[in-house]
């Protein structure tokens, strides 16, 4: 029994090796898959925010809202929202009081932001820079949105906030679009206020 152990013995720990060699190589290559998966589902989601941030920064410019020209804006803003992806353009005073809303018709009474949506607008104000959104719900249409947050600086009058508005389910369809590895799960995560992250893990490994 001990000759026979003894002749056993290295074979035993040969397969064990091998095995473990090759467990190692599959958790590398699970793990370069989900890095390159990230890696492209940030990509799409950063293009997305970046449209938004441009259009809004762009019309930041707009001399009407030098001269509170609101109807011109408005305008200017219908021209441009074609081009947003499920969403639409929101001007607010700084407390948060909405002077344009695409969501909405022309003339009719707009509601105060909501409080965390007026937080982001002023810090928004406070920094000069844009800032993005967790998911909330934004009245008056009240459903689930995301936002991007866009100081409008004038010369002798006070700031404005312009925020270009999405649903979330301009996000979700990059999910769809993209083929997960069966038992797979995808989350999105908008980290801190101007950038945006990915999430990605087998669902094996899910807490």
């Amino acid at each position: 029994m001990l000759l026979a152990l003894a002749v056993a013995l290295p074979f035993i720990l040969l397969t064990a090796g091998i095995v473990r060699q090759l467990a190692d190589n599959q958790r590398e290559t699970r793990r370069e898959a989900i890095l390159f998966s990230t890696r492209t589902l940030m990509n799409a989601v950063d293009t997305i925010v970046n449209k938004q941030v441009t259009m809004a920064q762009m019309l930041a410019t707009s001399p009407a809202l030098q001269t509170d020209d609101l109807s011109a804006f408005r305008k200017e803003a219908e021209r441009a929202s074609p081009g947003l992806s499920d969403g639409w353009i929101v001007l607010s005073d700084q407390d948060g009081q909405q002077l344009v809303n695409l969501s909405r018709p022309e003339g009719e009474a707009l509601p105060r932001r909501p409080p965390g949506a007026l937080e982001l607008q002023r810090r928004a104000l406070e920094t000069g820079q844009f800032q993005i959104s967790g998911s909330f719900t934004e009245a008056p249409v009240q459903t689930p949105v995301v936002t991007v947050e866009v100081p409008v600086p004038r010369n002798g009058k006070p700031a404005l906030a312009l925020t270009m508005v999405m649903r979330p389910n301009v996000l979700l369809t990059l999910f769809e679009e993209w083929n997960l590895s069966e038992g797979w799960l995808a989350g999105l995560r908008v980290c801190p206020e101007t950038s945006s992250g990915i999430t990605k893990y087998p669902e094996h490994e899910a807490d």
